[in-house]
Formats: structure tokens, C-alpha cells, sequence
């Protein structure tokens, strides 16, 4: 589990409990086999393409459920990569029966789970929070993978606030799903290092192919899950919901690295960014580039219609979009 992966600059293994269950099991006289998988997914590109990698791997997907309504988000905000029944038209060119469930129907998804005897029941980026009724079906536990290394960033839409924080390090975490929302057991946890101007769907690319082959592993897993996996952070970490406009604010006092890749991995929501430079507040539609130690005369060099900023510390180079 060491490969390099396309754009990394490298590529970390967290060394994780499930990884050593793998090892013991393989060891055992017990044989291992391939379970099949219920897949609760969306239409986020973080979702399809890990349905896409499991086929890969050769997983054994019985069924997979999308919801029938779209996301709750702020009104005429945009969901990054997101693509109409894009979900159901790979099942559909793979030959994968999709099942829509109803999120005005509380009962529907328990149903379901109980007439397919589920086992085992994985969920990406699924816009519910399932209740105690619907994890007891799965007899060998319902699992998430989710984008960040959890405890950190919990919440619906982790990349976005990392690239907000300008963080260097990011990764992907399985765990056991329980009602307190991202703090379940951790089964498997991997990171890696993002190289700057990396955008939101090139990171997402690389976790969901991490994220599969450790669904797969587990799903390989014979007999139920131990009790004693990873805690998952309960009570410490940190939460994030969906951001709103206002949090496409970028802060004078960042460094010029932290903007670039904040504007590099989320430019693809088109939504343009905001700056107060000496008083006055500017609007950016991308960054162009970033010099970490570089400096200005002044706080702000307006060219044509890219203009260099003055941060704390480096300066940065952005295509200007308006004036306020």
C-alpha cells in the first residue's frame, strides 16, 4: 500500500488498526472471502469515483442507493463536480442495480436494507444521517469513508475547508458509523502531501482511489469487525458545516501561499474571492501564482487586469475580477 500516486509530491501511509486485522486474518487458518457490499453514495465526484475504483479493485457491490433529492445546501450555492444522475448512469454502464431512496420516507432505506440481508454497508458522501434502526441491519457494520483526517474536519464538505486553512497534509479515513456524525470508530486512515495550485477534483481523485482499496480490504475482512478499533475522536477535532460566501473571504493577513492554494482548490465552484487591501475591498476570480518571500512597495500592484497582492508573508499574483 505504498504506490505513488499521480500528482502527489508524496504519499503516506497511516499505519492503522485495520491494517493489522488484514494481516491477522490473512494468517489465520480461517479463510477469507469477498463480501458483498451495499454502496450509499450521491452524485459528488468524490462518490462516483470511488464506486468507480471499487469496480477496479474487483469489489463486490450488491447494490448501490442514491438519494431521490438533491443536497440541502445554501440556496444557489454551487456543489463542487456535482452532476445530475451521474451516479445511476454508472451503475447503469456497469450493470449495477441502483435503488433511490426517498428521504421523506424515514422507513424506506431500513426496508430495503432488511430484504437484502445486508452485510456490509458503506457510505460516501450519502446526504443522511442514518438512524439506530438502520445501522443494526448491516450484520457486520456500517462504515464511511470520508475526505480528511479525522478527527479533523468533520462535517459535508471537508476539502473545502482545508484548502481553506491552506493545509499541506490531507487524507482519508474509513470508520464505523454511529449517530454522533464523523466520530465513529476509525478503521483505516491514510495521508498525503498536496502540492500547492492543486485543484479540489485532483485531490479527490487520488483519496477516492486510496479510500477504495481500503473498502475493498475490509470488505474481504471474514467474520464481524473487533470492538477495540481506533477511537475516532469523539468530543475533540473539529466540525465544519457548508460554507456560504462570506467564507470565500481571503485574509490580508494569510500568507500568499495559503490564498494560492485555498483559490487553486476551490476555483472550480466559481465563486469569486474577496480582499481588503489598504482599505478598499477587491474581488478575484483565481490566482495565478504566489511568491512565499516575495515583497511589495505597496500593499497592492495593479497590472491590466491581474493585479499582485501584498500578504503576510509572500506576495501573490491574481486575476482580477471587479471592484466593490
Amino acid at each position: 500500500m505504498t504506490q505513488s500516486l499521480p500528482h502527489l509530491e508524496s504519499h503516506h501511509q497511516s499505519v492503522t488498526w485495520l491494517d493489522c486485522w488484514v494481516n491477522e486474518v490473512n494468517h489465520s487458518d480461517d479463510p477469507m472471502r469477498r463480501r458483498k457490499l451495499i454502496f450509499l453514495g450521491s452524485d459528488t465526484f468524490f462518490s462516483q469515483a470511488v464506486l468507480r475504483h471499487l469496480v477496479q479493485v474487483g469489489a463486490l457491490i450488491m447494490r448501490v442507493m442514491i438519494p431521490s433529492l438533491p443536497f440541502h445546501v445554501e440556496a444557489g450555492f454551487p456543489v463542487p463536480q456535482r452532476q445530475p444522475h451521474g451516479l445511476a448512469a454508472i451503475c447503469d454502464s456497469l450493470g449495477i442495480p441502483v435503488e433511490t431512496i426517498d428521504p421523506t420516507n424515514p422507513d424506506s432505506l431500513c426496508v430495503l436494507l432488511s430484504r437484502l440481508d445486508t452485510e456490509l454497508l458503506f457510505s460516501v458522501c450519502f446526504p443522511k444521517v442514518l438512524t439506530l434502526d438502520e445501522l443494526r441491519v448491516p450484520t457486520l457494520g456500517a462504515y464511511n469513508l470520508h475526505p480528511s483526517l479525522l478527527p479533523a474536519y468533520r462535517g459535508p464538505m471537508p476539502l473545502f475547508w482545508q484548502f481553506h486553512a491552506g493545509e499541506q497534509r490531507m487524507g482519508v479515513t474509513l470508520h464505523r458509523i454511529t449517530r454522533a456524525i464523523d466520530q465513529g470508530p476509525i478503521m483505516a486512515q491514510q495521508s498525503i502531501t498536496v502540492a500547492a495550485g492543486l485543484s479540489e477534483a485532483v485531490v479527490l481523485a487520488d483519496l477516492a482511489q486510496i479510500g477504495a482499496r481500503m473498502i475493498d480490504e475490509l470488505a474481504g475482512i471474514s467474520g464481524t469487525m473487533p470492538a477495540h478499533a481506533a477511537p475516532g475522536g469523539a468530543g475533540h477535532g473539529s466540525y465544519y458545516s457548508w460554507p456560504v460566501r462570506e467564507d470565500f473571504s481571503v485574509g490580508s493577513d494569510w500568507s500568499a501561499e495559503r490564498a494560492y492554494r485555498f483559490m487553486s482548490g476551490t476555483a472550480a465552484l466559481g465563486v469569486p474571492y474577496r480582499i481588503e487591501i489598504d482599505h478598499t475591498v477587491w474581488m478575484i476570480s483565481r490566482a495565478l501564482s504566489f511568491e512565499p518571500e516575495g515583497t511589495l512597495d505597496s500593499g497592492l500592484v495593479k497590472i491590466d487586469e491581474s493585479f499582485y497582492l501584498q500578504l503576510s508573508p509572500g506576495v501573490l499574483h491574481v486575476q482580477w475580477a471587479d471592484q466593490v
